[in-house]
């Protein structure tokens, strides 16, 4: 093979690639001078039309500073019916950007910025990660004045891939064997009670695969008067196979606004959010996640209330999950006042199955009176409370034929209770208790969603046999 050596003064080697690149080594690093057109990647802008990056090991270090529109990969900005295989990055990805001038979609992958499309719903052809590694830390700051209203949109951070927004049942992105083995991070450097509502994803393997509003910000479950730029809940189509994620997941990426209801951050293992079709729902298959999953940890404000850690997702609407595993010391967060939702799945809001799969987890939770005491789990969570106090809009959950069936659980949970939600002065009180042979079955799924004081009906939308404890042994 052949070994390139980037300088700070040069952009990706190819714009558009639509042919085949194979055995090439890259050393160096690389300042990205404006990332909204090329992108901040080594490779190509865009990988598109069958166009193949084989076998090639990525050394070089990608960082960006400035305000301008940042899609960031180490090898490649779009991925649009192209294929990623055998591929290597061991360079870091840095990326701050200044988002005091106007809202900004800022969207980072370890290896793909972005699986999207100039075509309405489907890429021009089937796309693919496969026996892929990143080894490289993902590492976003995004900063403004307190007095700014502007923010992150389309905003999705993942170790091999940060958003996937296109995507039907023909031509659609299948990430397989392919391993994260670097730390993904997202901080948001300002007050979040000064900041605008707004939506995140960050994962393992995907930082979130969705459908965004026009203006990037939010997501269907969480638009509470349903704009027509997010009239469904289809999103999109994708397959995830056999891939690992031994890094941690921290996702401080955070805003509030005057209604909790739009705003939500959500971390997972392998996915931060996973929004499929109705018809056709992303199938993730012999996954594993042995890393933390760490949700914005800071004093109360309305941004507290609207984060949620998964040892499998954030969010699920229309996937399934099968003969998955979690292994985890952490999902979650102790710190006081941060009243993030935790489970395998944190937030359960859409026809979603947990087939055959082994959780083993430390859950850990900070139980507030009003807020979060109903809320966690090791299966999955369901908060039906009022959006207020950081739940979901009823009228838009949509859980029937979800189940959760043969699988393993196990573990323990930790947590604080504070018995006076956000005056300073509540009661903590540290504690850990195992989950055991009698107690893991009541677990499964969070007190929000058994006790449905709502009245919707939930408890009987979802389906739960076979299952059984878990020591944690493989």
């Amino acid at each position: 093979g052949h070994t390139i050596t980037q300088t700070a003064a040069r952009g990706p080697l190819f714009g558009k690639l639509s042919g085949k690149v194979e055995n090439l080594f890259t050393e160096g690093a690389m300042t990205a001078s404006d990332p909204s057109v090329a992108g901040a990647c080594v490779f190509a802008t865009e990988l598109c039309d069958g166009g193949i990056i084989e076998n090639c090991v990525n050394k070089v270090s990608v960082s960006y500073t400035g305000s301008s529109k940042t899609v960031a990969g180490s090898f490649v900005r779009t991925l649009s019916g192209g294929s990623l295989i055998g591929c290597t990055n061991e360079g870091q990805i840095k990326i701050n950007v200044d988002i005091n001038s106007a809202d900004q979609p800022v969207v980072v992958g370890g290896l793909v910025g972005t699986a999207s499309s100039s075509l309405p719903q489907a890429l021009s052809c089937p796309s693919r990660i496969s026996s892929c590694i990143n080894r490289g830390s993902v590492s976003v700051v995004l900063t403004k004045a307190a007095s700014s209203a502007h923010r992150p949109v389309q905003a999705g951070y993942g170790g091999i891939i940060g958003t996937v927004t296109r995507g039907d049942a023909d031509n659609c992105l299948t990430i397989s064997s392919s391993v994260n083995d670097a730390a993904v991070s997202v901080n948001y450097s300002v007050s979040p009670t000064s900041a605008t509502a707004l939506f995140s994803g960050v994962g393992g393997i995907v930082g979130a695969a969705t459908k965004y509003s026009v203006n990037g910000s939010v997501m269907y479950w969480w638009t509470v008067n349903k704009p027509a730029s997010v009239a469904t809940e289809d999103a999109v189509v994708m397959h995830l196979e056999d891939c690992i994620n031994n890094g941690d997941i921290s996702n401080a990426l955070v805003s509030s606004s005057s209604s909790d209801d739009p705003t939500k951050c959500f971390a997972g293992g392998i996915a931060g959010a996973l929004n499929g079709t109705a018809a056709n729902h992303i199938s993730v298959k012999g996954c594993r996640n042995y890393g933390k999953v760490i949700p914005h940890e800071g004093k109360y404000t309305r941004s507290a209330l609207c984060s949620a850690a998964g040892g499998l997702a954030g969010l699920s609407a229309y996937a399934d999950f099968e003969n998955c595993v979690v292994k985890s010391g952490q999902i979650g967060s102790l710190k006081r006042q941060s009243y993030a939702t935790a489970g395998a799945i944190a937030y359960l809001v859409a026809s979603s199955t947990l087939t055959g799969c082994s959780i083993w987890a430390d859950l850990v939770h900070v139980r507030c009176t009003d807020y979060s005491d109903m809320n966690y789990a090791i299966g999955f969570n369901l908060s039906t409370k009022q959006a207020s106090k950081g739940g979901l809009w009823k009228q838009f959950v949509k859980i029937d034929g979800s189940s959760v069936t043969g699988c393993r659980f196990g573990g323990t949970v930790s947590y604080n209770s504070e018995l006076i939600a956000y005056n300073g002065s509540s009661f903590k009180l540290d504690m850990k208790d195992s989950i055991t042979p009698s107690t893991f079955e009541g677990l499964i799924a969070s007190d929000s969603f058994k006790v449905d004081a709502e009245g919707m009906g939930f408890p009987s939308m979802v389906s739960f046999s076979g299952n059984t404890y878990w020591d944690g042994k493989e």
